[in-house]
Formats: C-alpha cells, sequence, structure tokens
C-alpha cells in the first residue's frame, strides 16, 4: 500500500510542476510575439514623427519618460520635418526588454536624403510595451 501511495504522491508532484510550468509558458508571451508587437509600435511611433504627429509619438514614450518630459518639452525637442523616412530593421528582445534597429533618412542643412541607422529600446511595463527615451 505504501507503493501505491509513493506513486501517487509522485504522480501528484509531477502534475503540479507540469501545470506551473505551462502557466509560467501562458503568461509571458514568446519573444517571437513581442518582437512583432513592439516592431508594430516602433514602426507607428516613426510613422507619427515622419508626419509631424509629436503628440502621438509622445503617447508611445514610457510612463517613466512621460514623468521626466512633458508633451510641450517634448515638442520643443521634435523638429517637424527632420524626418523623411523610417523603416524598423531588427527588433531583439528578451521578456523585460527589446532592442530596435531602425534605418532613418532626413535632410540636414544642403544635404538632402541622409540615411542612418540608429538603436533604441523598449521595455514592458504592466503588460504594455514602451519607447524609452534616451536623455
Amino acid at each position: 500500500m505504501n507503493r501505491k501511495y509513493d506513486y501517487g504522491m509522485k504522480g501528484l508532484l509531477i502534475a503540479m510542476l507540469a501545470a506551473v510550468m505551462l502557466g509560467a509558458c501562458a503568461t509571458a508571451p514568446a519573444p517571437a510575439d513581442a518582437s512583432a508587437e513592439v516592431r508594430a509600435l516602433a514602426q507607428a511611433r516613426w510613422d507619427a514623427l515622419v508626419r509631424g504627429d509629436v503628440s502621438a509619438a509622445y503617447g508611445y514614450l514610457s510612463p517613466a519618460s512621460r514623468a521626466s518630459l512633458s508633451l510641450l518639452q517634448y515638442q520643443q525637442r521634435i523638429h517637424v520635418g527632420f524626418w523623411k523616412r523610417a523603416v524598423v530593421e531588427s527588433v531583439s528582445c528578451e521578456p523585460e526588454v527589446c532592442k530596435v534597429g531602425v534605418n532613418i533618412t532626413y535632410d540636414y542643412q544642403m544635404a538632402k536624403g541622409v540615411e542612418t541607422s540608429l538603436s533604441e529600446s523598449w521595455v514592458k511595463e504592466d503588460g504594455k510595451w514602451w519607447f524609452v527615451l534616451k536623455k
């Protein structure tokens, strides 16, 4: 009888461990899902900047970034019309942080159509992804 009890306890422990592991997988999105979501958000933020919609771009800033910089201050930092095009080239995510590579095209003084790449960070806070503004 003790043997049946031992197997029963082992089975119960294995079932509980499996449930915990499956639950952990269900609460954290797969990296591919996070990458696709952040790619879309980053592209939408850059699309807003390219079209000069600074208020929309400000909405993608992390709560901490918005707490340290008002919309008016952000608007004063943005040069509307500077960017001509932006394309998200790469996204690499960990559970709470994503690094995004963006290729931007802009005009600067006499130089038209200058292209450059930059990297930006996105963080997950309260289940949502936010752009982290560099100071």
